[in-house]
């Protein structure tokens, strides 16, 4: 009866129904032998449409936690909820606890610590040499390292995607959403194709202004340990610098 009751809480959440979804994993979640899976399916359940509760969703995952009978996938389950509610730390903790006999957990450990700002934890993760579990739990960890403007771990990840034979977006593809991801990126290039453009006297001065937007971006990127943007912005105004100079000269 109650895996007929899971079975049927997926069917629910399939069509959209998230409240009759949540009713019934609420019921296979006082059985005893499907508690872990119901509490876990539950838990994601607070997190859809219509039932968006995280706090609720946070209560069900630590109480699958504290059980101690949870096998490693509800645990890696439990641990995306943790991060989409927005508890990295619990999810760091859930997704440490599944992955030495669950590789699948890999990349959800790698995105919890990449929501708290542990770029070298991030870099060990992605020391796997093969991508293990679902492409989406890749993804996840590729939007968390864009988010931080860390393009050397996205494109990595990317990297190893591909090279487990998953889908993933090609690394120059990454290179450049991300360049245009601020509109500072804009005036950069702009400025750029001014002081190649214009006549000498206004393309020095479109010159020096690719310059200083170049070192005012990258102050706060290598603040934020963004080393490979900083190293983009300047390599932009190097050849906007280069290619302005041979044209003054031809």
């Amino acid at each position: 009866m109650t895996r007929q009751l899971i079975d049927a809480g997926r069917e629910h959440i399939a069509a959209g129904r998230s409240d009759e979804a949540v009713r019934c994993f609420t019921l296979a979640a006082d059985d005893p032998t499907t508690a872990d899976q119901a509490r876990t399916m539950l838990a994601a359940a607070y997190l859809l449409p219509g039932t968006t509760r995280p706090a609720l969703a946070l209560r069900q995952v630590r109480t699958v936690a504290e059980a101690g009978t949870a096998g490693d996938q509800d645990l890696t389950d439990c641990a995306l909820v943790a991060l989409a509610a927005g508890d990295p730390q619990l999810a760091e903790e859930l997704a440490e606890r599944a992955v030495a006999h669950h590789p699948a957990a890999l990349p959800i450990l790698g995105a919890a610590r990449a929501r708290r700002g542990d770029r070298a934890g991030v870099a060990r993760i992605l020391a796997a040499r093969v991508a293990s579990g679902p492409a989406h739990y890749w993804y996840r960890l590729m939007h968390e390292t864009g988010s931080h403007g860390w393009l050397r771990e996205t494109v990595a990840t990317a990297r190893l995607l591909r090279r487990s034979g998953l889908p993933a977006p090609a690394p120059a593809m990454i290179v450049l959403r991300e360049a245009m991801r601020t509109r500072r990126w804009f005036g950069l290039a702009g400025a750029g194709l001014a002081a190649v453009l214009l006549p000498l006297p206004y393309a020095v001065v479109a010159l020096l202004v690719v310059l200083a937007m170049a070192a005012v971006g990258v102050s706060p990127d290598l603040g934020e340990g963004r080393v490979d943007m900083a190293t983009l912005r300047w390599s932009v105004a190097a050849v906007a610098g280069v290619t302005a100079v041979a044209h003054w000269l031809a």
